[in-house]
């Protein structure tokens, strides 16, 4: 189990990968320490964020 840090509710026609960009871009502001993330199969691939 683990803590929830983050949450971003968006329209169902955005795919689990584009929304989690937009919440990650956000949530690296005010969590620099952050550096893994574990998802479920809808991610599939690697995320990454530039910035």
């Amino acid at each position: 189990m683990g803590l929830v840090l983050a949450v971003l509710v968006h329209a169902g026609d955005v795919q689990d990968r584009d929304g989690t960009k937009k919440l990650l871009t956000k949530a690296s502001a005010w969590l620099p320490r952050l550096k893994r993330i574990w998802a479920d199969a809808a991610h599939g691939g690697q995320l990454v964020l530039t910035g």
